[in-house]
């Protein structure tokens, strides 16, 4: 799609395709800038702000505190509300880990951490877990409806909470 968008005086050229989130979070992390511009998200506040609760901020926050790296982000994320959703997040991707390519990537980089997920996560994904394949997706966007209305995350595009 890349090479499409390019015309006879610009080229479009993609690049860091070798690498995998993970790894491009943390070569984010070298780059000092990035502690004041970084910007992830797909809900962002009136002043630009990451929301700090979105799918990309959250798997952001969670690659960034995975890489012992999330307190030098406070300038862009708004740590009160990550935690929030942290729990819920980590839960999330232990259910997505077959179909989630990024929760697969970064379930993985745990596990080479020697990194554990949180015990209220593991809890929270049990039932999930547990239930038959066609149920599990009818539920999950059930408890997601209900933690937009209640506004515990934002709501994702194209739903109608």
């Amino acid at each position: 799609l890349v090479p499409h968008l390019s015309t006879e005086t610009l080229e479009f050229v993609s690049t860091g395709l070798q690498y995998t989130r993970v790894e491009k979070t943390r070569q984010t992390v070298q780059i000092d800038l990035s502690r004041q511009y970084l910007n992830v998200c797909v809900s962002p506040g009136p002043d630009g702000r990451n929301c700090s609760v979105c799918d990309k901020c959250a798997r952001t926050m969670v690659t960034l505190e995975l890489l012992q790296s999330l307190e030098k982000y406070g300038r862009v994320f708004d740590f009160q509300r990550y935690r929030r959703v942290r729990t819920s997040y980590f839960a999330f991707l232990l259910v997505q880990r077959k179909t989630d390519p990024y929760a697969r990537e970064i379930l993985a980089a745990l596990h080479r951490e020697k990194r554990r997920l949180p015990v209220k996560s593991r809890l929270l994904a049990l039932p999930f877990l547990a239930l038959p394949g066609r149920w599990k997706k009818r539920v999950y966007k059930l408890l997601l409806r209900l933690l937009a209305a209640s506004g515990r995350i934002p709501p994702r595009e194209g739903s109608h909470a």
